[in-house]
Order: C-alpha cells, then sequence, then structure tokens
C-alpha cells in the first residue's frame, strides 16, 4: 500500500482545483518544497495506474467543488 503525505494531496488539489503553483503552496504553509514535488509526482504516477485511487480523488475533487463558495481574493 502507497501512503502520501497529506502535503502532496493539497498541493495537488490546490494546483488542479485552485490553479496555484507547488512553490507558492509550500512557500505559505513552510514545507519542504523537494518532499512536496515528489510526493505530488507518486500521486499523479498512482492516478494513471489505478482505478480506484483515481475514483477516491474525484469524488474529493466533487465534493470541495460543491461545497465550496467562490472566493475573489486581492
Amino acid at each position: 500500500m502507497i501512503t502520501f503525505s497529506g502535503w502532496a494531496i493539497v498541493a495537488y488539489i490546490g494546483g488542479k482545483l485552485g490553479g496555484h503553483q507547488i512553490k507558492g503552496i509550500v512557500e505559505h504553509f513552510k514545507r519542504d518544497p523537494v518532499v512536496t514535488s515528489k510526493g505530488v509526482k507518486r500521486l499523479e504516477n498512482k492516478l494513471n495506474e489505478g482505478e480506484g485511487f483515481a475514483k477516491t480523488m474525484i469524488s474529493i475533487e466533487k465534493s470541495l467543488i460543491q461545497n465550496s463558495s467562490r472566493k475573489i481574493l486581492i
């Protein structure tokens, strides 16, 4: 079983849904950019390999989209 850092998932979702770069995410949360980038890469590889994990991530993405309100940051 492959486990992923929560930060890798946050960075992946932040990039995909929010359009944020990993660099900005790791700077904001004061995390290691190399570890986070490697984690995101492993997560993306896992998404391409198996259907089960991909379905889980899709359901997370849908849930975040449905339960969010649009925010404008200035």
